[in-house]
């Protein structure tokens, strides 16, 4: 969407360690400055979480238009969006120019994917979350590479917070983070549903991206789960209200709820690259990859004077990895060089592990800490 490059890691004994950045996108929204990526998250993070739009639009020039399911009424938008009107139907949804911002209200879009480029032109985005579900239909091979596309895009946009992307009937991509596989898609339809009857706030909840590859029956989102659940299937698409249709990897058009259709340019993508990285990571399945050899064995367990065995804590001495700078607005620093992108959460771990640095920190104690107490869904990587 609006990160032209992934970065693959290895998980190792220690922190992560990037192995492999490959170009995937040349979309002209895929190349965007540090501070335009910051200004949109800005401008997204203002949308208020109980209003479900579908579609965002943006011109090169900045300008942001959301559109809603015209079956449903048109709120009133809050600062700093205004009524865009079409000129023909009136108004059709919201607009805001990139590097407006107002109060914050939400987590943003984080199922938002790339559809493509129009002839206007313009950029058109699709939030899943708010769809429930999106039909892919055209040759497989074309469809899959949407999926994969879908896939890497949700799982490494640096504007979205912490999400889980699940996918059935594709072993790939299985090295990237937030990224699992499953068999049981309808279990995860469960599990969002669990967060419900444990009144887990929306702010908390995990935004899921559910991708079903062809041979999957995709499951059904129902509408309470709408804007934190979403699906994405090359099953069945033409029973999917919003459909995209591919030709190849170059051409396809949006098919909506009403009959319209729009014409698109499809992200381009290069296969080969994409492919050989993923016949590259295909040839070391997870939890079989080469680990780097250690310098030294680490050194036996030291039993307490109780007689147990406690766990060698990492040593303040040892040289870090990356700084975490708590005094005012939260930074990490890995070698010199900012890490922007990271989710809400995702800083205040980072912050409750740096201040408690010397001493350790324990799994429970980082729930009660971050999560109140609040169990963990079953079968989670919340930790």
């Amino acid at each position: 969407m609006l990160d032209d490059r992934i970065t693959v890691h290895w998980r190792a004994d220690g922190p992560p360690t990037p192995v492999a950045t490959i170009p995937v996108g040349a979309l002209p929204a895929a190349e965007p400055s540090k501070e335009a990526l910051e200004d949109l998250a800005a401008l997204l993070t203002s949308i208020p979480p109980d209003v479900h739009l579908v579609l965002v639009t943006t011109t090169d020039d900045g300008e942001v238009t959301l559109l809603f399911d015209e079956h449903g009424q048109l709120p009133q938008p809050p600062a700093p969006w205004t009524l865009a009107d079409d000129g023909v139907d009136g108004p059709v949804g919201w607009r805001a120019t990139i590097g407006d911002a107002g109060p914050e209200r939400s987590v943003g879009l984080p199922l938002l994917v790339t559809l493509g480029r129009t002839h206007t032109p313009t950029t058109l985005l699709a939030n899943i979350a708010a769809m429930g579900t999106l039909g892919i239909d055209g040759p497989e091979p074309a469809a899959r590479r949407c999926l994969h596309a879908a896939t890497a895009e949700v799982a490494t946009s640096r504007i979205a917070v912490p999400v889980e992307v699940v996918v059935a009937g594709d072993r790939r991509l299985a090295t990237f983070d937030g990224v699992r596989h499953t068999d049981n898609l309808a279990g995860e339809i469960d599990l969002a549903l669990e967060e419900i009857d444990q009144d887990i706030v929306p702010d908390d909840r995990t935004p899921r991206l559910l991708v079903c590859h062809p041979d999957t029956t995709p499951p059904e989102v129902p509408d309470e789960l709408r804007g934190q659940v979403g699906a994405v299937t090359a099953t069945n698409p033409p029973a999917a209200p919003w459909l995209l249709e591919v030709d190849d990897q170059h051409t396809g058009r949006l098919r909506l709820p009403d009959g319209g259709t729009v014409e698109l340019t499809l992200p381009d993508l290069d296969p080969t690259l994409i492919d050989s990285e993923l016949d590259r990571l295909d040839q070391h399945p997870a939890g079989t990859r080469p680990q780097p050899t250690a310098a030294q064995p680490p050194a036996a367990p030291t039993p307490s004077p109780n007689g147990q065995v406690k766990p060698d804590r990492r040593r303040v001495t040892d040289p870090a990895w990356c700084d975490v700078k708590v005094l005012g607005p939260i930074k990490v620093v890995r070698n010199g060089t900012p890490v922007d992108g990271l989710g809400r959460r995702t800083l205040e771990v980072l912050a409750y592990l740096a201040t408690n640095r010397e001493r350790g920190v324990t799994k429970g104690e980082l729930d009660n800490a971050i999560w109140h107490g609040h169990a963990a869904k079953p079968h989670s990587q919340r930790v």
